[in-house]
């Protein structure tokens, strides 16, 4: 079916350029036509003209004229015939052939979301397993069921056919977006537990300082006000970008694969880049990072770094009270854990929200605190007091990969106190330039975004080794050609 759909593709392409051949033939036909018209009214001026007194060479180079006139007419209407049945029957081709690869993409679109109601339905007894599989499944039934749209094929139509350097971007439709926003928080470890919202232009966000509780009076007393404590922090958006190329017969498969394609592999890198700036972005083209806030100082006069609004709280200077680290490098067990709590602790819920905590960690951390909590149960088998969430202090274990935070590093808080905000929507750029060779196709995904901590007192940092934690990280750099 694939082959199919690629030998069609092909055709299309093929009968697309005949019909643009045609139309240019067609164009200089009408401007012959225009030409004829022109050199008609002359000569009908000219018999105007013509009296019994006119010599007999003038009359003879008229009847000259005219019989060319209609010579050429005959040779335009025989082109004009021709013209239009060759258009007719690239027409009739191009809409037979356009009609079989969309009935090929619409089986395609049905045996996936078939594919994934039947995974829905299958309850496997490994629950977390068919879980998995059944949220996999879901986003390609909604994929399959997009790409039945015609702004979804125009979309792929485009894809496959501007890849060339220059091509203007391509605007994702906005059924695709949704699709898009939830793959990139479902690729994201730390979007689901911060504060995310859109702000489309220049704009601000308000926040307020807590809720503000209400006050006891006389049954008949009148009403009292509350200070709401508003603030707004400014929102511009740094721009983020990930290239990648994609296999060529990949681009020529059916619509739902190559949406699938795209949609996946542009929110994975998104994704990443995203959490790393939760943590430790500069606040220069990109978020004011978790990190970058706990190590901010004020500076002469107790003034705030660059990146502080002037309407935002007034700067605190933590740097001191919320990032630390282990007295000693043989606390282990409860030791450990006591002066973990301790410390995390320190973190207050100092705005409005749904006091959810998360504690951002490497993989290799998390599995040195689930061995620190390690114990024999009364069966004699050996079981950790920690699973996916933090003992005691409470609050979710979200892993990353260690080249985004460090082993031994502990970053985490009241997610809602962090403000994350979707300044504009992911478009696609494209190339088959750069990768000619590799038989791929080059799509660049833009989008911008923004964020900053709402309070630092929401958060807080600590290692387990005896030195605090690292306050910045390494970024990518571009990979080279």
């Amino acid at each position: 079916m694939a082959l199919r759909a690629l030998m069609l593709a092909r055709k299309i392409a093929e009968l697309e350029g005949r019909q643009t051949g045609i139309e240019q033939e067609r164009a200089a036909l009408t401007e012959r036509i225009a030409a004829l018209e022109t050199r008609e009214s002359e000569a009908e001026r000219a018999f105007a003209e013509i009296t019994t007194e006119t010599p007999q060479e003038e009359r003879d180079a008229f009847d000259a004229e005219a019989a060319e006139i209609e010579r050429e007419h005959g040779e335009i209407d025989a082109a004009q015939t021709d013209i239009d049945a060759r258009a007719a029957e690239v027409e009739r081709d191009l809409t037979a052939a356009r009609t079989e690869l969309d009935g090929i993409n619409q089986r395609a679109a049905e045996a996936a979301a078939a594919a994934g109601r039947a995974a829905e339905n299958n309850h496997a007894t490994e629950e977390e397993r068919n879980t998995v599989n059944t949220e996999h499944m879901s986003r390609r039934e909604r994929i399959a069921e997009i790409c039945t749209r015609s702004e979804v094929r125009d979309f792929a139509a485009a894809v496959r056919a501007n890849r060339a350097v220059g091509s203007p971007a391509l605007a994702i439709p906005d059924v695709m977006l949704d699709i898009i926003a939830d793959e990139v928080a479902e690729q994201s470890k730390l979007i689901p537990y911060v504060d995310s919202q859109t702000v489309k232009g220049s704009g601000r966000a308000v926040i307020m300082a807590g809720v503000p509780e209400a006050i006891w009076t006389d049954t008949f007393g009148d009403l009292k006000p509350v200070d709401l404590n508003l603030y707004r922090m400014s929102v511009l958006g740094g721009k983020v970008s990930n290239y990648l190329a994609v296999p060529n017969p990949l681009i020529q498969d059916n619509d739902v694969n190559l949406v699938n394609g795209i949609i996946s592999r542009i929110a994975a890198g998104q994704a990443r880049a995203i959490d790393r700036a939760i943590l430790y972005g500069t606040g220069v083209n990109m978020p004011v990072g978790i990190m970058t806030r706990l190590a901010a100082t004020a500076g002469t006069g107790g003034a705030a770094p660059a990146w502080w609004d002037a309407t935002a709280p007034e700067f605190t200077d933590i740097h001191t009270t919320n990032i630390g680290h282990a007295s000693s490098a043989s606390l282990t067990g409860l030791e450990l854990f006591k002066a973990l709590a301790t410390f995390l602790g320190k973190a207050k819920h100092t705005y409005s929200g749904t006091g959810r905590k998360f504690w951002a960690m490497s993989e290799a951390t998390a599995l040195k605190l689930k061995i620190a909590a390690m114990e024999f149960n009364s069966g004699a088998a050996i079981v950790s007091g920690v699973t996916s969430t933090l003992p005691v202090i409470g609050g979710d274990i979200v892993e990353l990969d260690s080249s985004i935070i460090p082993d031994d590093t502990i970053i985490g808080g009241y997610g809602d106190q962090y403000l994350h905000v979707d300044r504009a929507s992911v478009e696609i750029r494209v190339s088959d330039q750069v990768k000619f060779i590799e038989d791929q196709t080059v799509y660049a995904g833009v989008s911008r975004h923004d964020g900053k901590p709402k309070a630092g007192e929401g958060f807080v940092a600590w290692s387990l080794t005896t030195s605090n934690p690292a306050s910045t990280t390494t970024w990518p750099t571009p990979a080279s050609n």
